[in-house]
C-alpha cells in the first residue's frame, strides 16, 4: 500500500539562564541564503511576529533590548524596526537601522522597550527594496497560525498557509526564564483512504537555553484510542529541532476525523508556564476505502509533428512506472491542426500561457509544475511521472459515477453523471466537462507510419465547448443528464468555415473504442490566464451498460446490515463509510459518505449498498409513500 507522509510539528519555548540575553520568537533560525521571499509588487516589504497576551503574561516587566533578524538580501533601504500593539496603528517604538544582510545580525534599540500591560505586541520591520530582490526570510519549519505576518505596501496579512515556516525574527530580552510548549498547527489536506496506513512525523523545537530531556506525545484520530509515545534520554539543545516519527497508523473510519496532538510530562515534571497551546486539533478527511480516483493526463500532438511519436513513447514509459489510475486524452492542437482537430480544442491553448505553442507536450490535472508557471510542459518520462505523483497526493474533493446505457439499435447513450462532494473545494466556480474520446484510430503520423495507432483522441464535448457550471454541496450528490446519439462518423470541426461541410475531414466511429470522460475541476481566469485544476476524472466505455456497476457483484445480503424504513426515511444504525442507492434498473440514484446514518428517498423499490470498514453489503427496501 502507498504510504503518504504527513508532517505534524511541535515547538517549545524554553527560557535562558540568569544574567544572559534571551531570544524570543517562533523561528528555529535555519534559513536558505537564496530562499528570500517577496510578497506582491510593492517595493515596500515588511515582516513581524506576534506575542499574544498569554505569552506576554510570562514577560511582564521584561525589557526588549533589540531585535535579531536575517534577510533575503542586503539590497535594501529605509530599514525600520518597530514595536506596536496594532499593525495598522502608529507604533509605540521605532528604530531606524542599517546593515541588514543575509546573515543573522543583532540590532540594538537606542531606548529599550519595557513590556507592560499590553494584550498583544507585534515586533518587526519594514524596508524598501527593488522588486528584483526578495528581502524577507522564513525558516521553512512548520507554521503557526496568527504568529508571523508580512507587509506588501497595501496592508499586513497572516503568513500562515504560505508553507514558508515562521518569520526569521527574534526579540532580544534581558533575562527571562520560563517553560512553554507549543504544539504547532498542521495541515492534513492531502488524499487519505480509510484502511490505508499512513506515517505521521512531528518536529520538536527547543527555543531556549535549557536542554529538553524528555516529553510525552499523545496522539488520537477520530474515535480511535489515544496513543501515547514517551521520549526520554534526549538532549535537545537551545534552538535545536528534534524530529519525531510516529508508528504507522491506520484508520478504519472515513469522513471528517479530528486529529489531536498533545504534549505532556515535559522534562519529567509536566510543568508549563502557559499550557493553553499544549494541544492542537485539526480535521482530516478520510476518503472511503473504495473511493474511485484518477488523474487526467492530456497530451498535445499532431499528425504532422515528427517528434510526437517520441513524446508518446515517453508518456507510455511513465505510465508503466506509475501505479495509480490515469485517464488519457490527446488534443491534436499545439502543432499544425490535422484531420482530428476539433474547433473547441483551441480553448486548451490557454494552458500554454503564451502565444507560443509546441508539441509534443502534456499536462496533468491542468496543474503547473514546480519549475513552470503554466500547466503545459515538455514531455519527458521523468517529468510526466513527477507530475502524476504530485497530482495523486492532492485530494479529489468529489467522487464521480458515470451511469449510462447504450442502445445499439438507436445508437443512443442515455443516463447521468453523478457527482458526490466529499470535501468542499475552495472555488467560486466548478465545472463539469464531458469529453467524447476515441481510442486506437489508425492513420498517418509523421515520424511514425501510415498505420500509426492514435490513442485516446479528443472527438468533442457534450457540454459546451469545455464544460458547464455545477454547484457542489458537501455530502450531497448532483446528477447531470446525458443524452447523446453517436453518429457513424465524427466530423473534425476545426476547419469548419474554411472548407465546405462536405469537404471537412471525418473519422469513422468504432463503438468498441468510444469513451465518455467526465472531468470536475475549478475554473477561474486571473490576469487573462485560465486556471482549471482538475479535482477528479472518470472514464467509461460509451457503448456499454454502466448503470449496474457495483450491483452485479453484490448479492442482496440483508442479514449483514440492518436498514430501517419509516415513511420515506431510511436509517442505518451504526452508519456506513459509503452508501450507494440504486433503483431496480440498476441506476445509481443517491450516494453518501462520511458515516451516513440517515437519508430520505422518494416512493419506489431500491437496493441500498453499504460499505463499512471496506466490506460491502446490500439490502432491498421499499419506500411506500
Amino acid at each position: 500500500m502507498k504510504k503518504i507522509l504527513t508532517t505534524l510539528c511541535l515547538a517549545t519555548l524554553l527560557g535562558a539562564p540568569a544574567a544572559a540575553d534571551t531570544y524570543i520568537g517562533y523561528t528555529n533560525t535555519d534559513f536558505d541564503r537564496t530562499g528570500g521571499v517577496r510578497f506582491g509588487t510593492s517595493e515596500t516589504q515588511g515582516l513581524a511576529i506576534k506575542l499574544p497576551k498569554e505569552k506576554l503574561d510570562m514577560l511582564r516587566g521584561k525589557t526588549i533590548k533589540g531585535v535579531r533578524a536575517v534577510f533575503g538580501t542586503r539590497n535594501m533601504e529605509n530599514l525600520t524596526f518597530f514595536v506596536t500593539t496594532d499593525l495598522d496603528a502608529t507604533p509605540a517604538y521605532t528604530q531606524s537601522a542599517d546593515g541588514g544582510t543575509a546573515s543573522w545580525r543583532e540590532f540594538t534599540f537606542d531606548t529599550p522597550y519595557t513590556i507592560g500591560n499590553e494584550d498583544v505586541l507585534y515586533i518587526g520591520y519594514t524596508l524598501t527594496s527593488l522588486t528584483a530582490y526578495r528581502p524577507l526570510q522564513f525558516d521553512r519549519s512548520m507554521e503557526l497560525a496568527d504568529r508571523s505576518f508580512y507587509y506588501t505596501g497595501s496592508g499586513w496579512a497572516d503568513a500562515y498557509g504560505q508553507d514558508l515556516g515562521c518569520a526569521c525574527i527574534q526579540l532580544i530580552l534581558d533575562d527571562a526564564q520560563f517553560t512553554d510548549v507549543i504544539v504547532k498547527n498542521f495541515s492534513a489536506n492531502g488524499y487519505y483512504l480509510a484502511g490505508t496506513p499512513y506515517k505521521y512525523n512531528g518536529q520538536l523545537f527547543n527555543f531556549g537555553t535549557e536542554p529538553l530531556t524528555s516529553f510525552d506525545v499523545v496522539f488520537s484520530m477520530g474515535n480511535g484510542e489515544q496513543q501515547r509515545y514517551p521520549y526520554t534520554g534526549l538532549n535537545v539543545g537551545s534552538n535545536e529541532t528534534f524530529d519525531i516519527e510516529f508508528p504507522e497508523y491506520t484508520s478504519d473510519e472515513s469522513g471528517d476525523l479530528p486529529i489531536e496532538i498533545t504534549v505532556e510530562n515535559i522534562n519529567g515534571s509536566g510543568s508549563d508556564d502557559e499550557s493553553g497551546d499544549n494541544s492542537t486539533r485539526a480535521d482530516i478527511y478520510m476518503y472511503p476505502a473504495d473511493m474511485q480516483r484518477a488523474v487526467l493526463l492530456e497530451g498535445f500532438t499532431g499528425q504532422s509533428c515528427s517528434n510526437c511519436p517520441t513524446g508518446h513513447h515517453a508518456i507510455e514509459a511513465a505510465l508503466e512506472q506509475y501505479d495509480g489510475d490515469v485517464v488519457e486524452v490527446f488534443h491534436h492542437i499545439g502543432f499544425a491542426p490535422d484531420n482530428f482537430t476539433m474547433s473547441e480544442e483551441t480553448f486548451y491553448l490557454n494552458f500554454y500561457g503564451s502565444d507560443g505553442t509546441y508539441a509534443p507536450a502534456f499536462m496533468v490535472n491542468r496543474m503547473a509544475g514546480e519549475s513552470s508557471s503554466v500547466p503545459v510542459q515538455n514531455v519527458s518520462t521523468g517529468t510526466v511521472l513527477d507530475m502524476l505523483n504530485t497530482a495523486s497526493s492532492i485530494q479529489p474533493y468529489v467522487g464521480i459515477n458515470v451511469n449510462t446505457k447504450y442502445d445499439e439499435s438507436s445508437r443512443r447513450v442515455q443516463g447521468s453523471v453523478d457527482i458526490f462532494t466529499h470535501v468542499m473545494p475552495d472555488a467560486d466556480t466548478t465545472l463539469l466537462s464531458l469529453f467524447i474520446v476515441q481510442d486506437s484510430i489508425v492513420a498517418m503520423q509523421m515520424g511514425g507510419n501510415d498505420s500509426y495507432v492514435h490513442r485516446y483522441v479528443y472527438r468533442g464535448s457534450l457540454i459546451g465547448d469545455f464544460g458547464g457550471r455545477i454547484y457542489l454541496e458537501k455530502g450531497s450528490t448532483i446528477s447531470v443528464p446525458v443524452d447523446y446519439t453517436l453518429p457513424e462518423e465524427i466530423v473534425s470541426t476545426y476547419f469548419k468555415g474554411t472548407y465546405a461541410d462536405d469537404e471537412l475531414p471525418s473519422i469513422p466511429v468504432s463503438t468498441k473504442d468510444m469513451y465518455i470522460v467526465a472531468i470536475v475541476g475549478k475554473y477561474s481566469v486571473d490576469n487573462n490566464m485560465v486556471e482549471f485544476p482538475v479535482y477528479n476524472v472518470r472514464a467509461v466505455k460509451m457503448c456499454a451498460d454502466n448503470t449496474t456497476t457495483g450491483i452485479t457483484q453484490a448479492p442482496v445480503t440483508a442479514g449483514s446490515m440492518r436498514v430501517s424504513v419509516s415513511g420515506n426515511r431510511v436509517s442505518i444504525p451504526g452508519g456506513c463509510d459509503a452508501v450507494a442507492v440504486y433503483d431496480m434498473s440498476g441506476r445509481m440514484v443517491r450516494s453518501y459518505g462520511g458515516q451516513t446514518t440517515e437519508f430520505t428517498l422518494p416512493k419506489g423499490m431500491y437496493l441500498v449498498r453499504c460499505t463499512k470498514n471496506g466490506s460491502p453489503s446490500t439490502s432491498k427496501i421499499a419506500i411506500l409513500k
